[in-house]
C-alpha cells in the first residue's frame, strides 16, 4: 500500500511539474498555441528523457555523455512529434500523391 502511495505522489509532482512549465512556456510563448499543446511538449520532453535515461545506463555509458544525450533527447522530442504532425497532416491531404512519391523510388 505505501508503494502505492509513493507512485501516485511522484506522478502527481511529475504532472504539477508539467502544468506550470506549460503555464510557464504558454506565458512566454510569442505565438498562441492552447495550453493541451504546451502541456503535451513537456510531457513528452520528461519521458522521453526518462527513456534516455534507461537507453544509456543500458549502454553503461559516463555520466558526462549521458547528461548531454538526456538533453538532446529532451529537446528534441516535442519538435519530432511536431514533424511527424506536419508528416501525417500532409499526406493526408494528398495520399495518392505520397504514394507515388514512394513508389517512385522503390524502383
Amino acid at each position: 500500500m505505501e508503494e502505492l502511495i509513493v507512485f501516485i505522489r511522484q506522478w502527481g509532482q511529475l504532472c504539477l511539474l508539467s502544468l506550470l512549465a506549460a503555464a510557464t512556456q504558454m506565458y512566454m510563448s510569442g505565438t498562441r498555441i492552447t495550453f493541451f499543446h504546451y502541456f503535451m511538449s513537456v510531457l513528452m520532453a520528461i519521458l522521453s528523457a526518462y527513456i534516455a535515461e534507461s537507453f544509456c545506463i543500458w549502454l553503461g555509458l559516463n555520466d558526462g555523455l549521458k547528461t548531454g544525450i538526456i538533453g538532446i533527447a529532451a529537446y528534441v522530442a516535442p519538435h519530432f512529434l511536431t514533424g511527424l504532425n506536419a508528416l501525417a497532416k500532409a499526406v493526408s491531404k494528398d495520399p495518392k500523391h505520397f504514394l507515388d512519391i514512394i513508389m517512385r523510388n522503390k524502383s
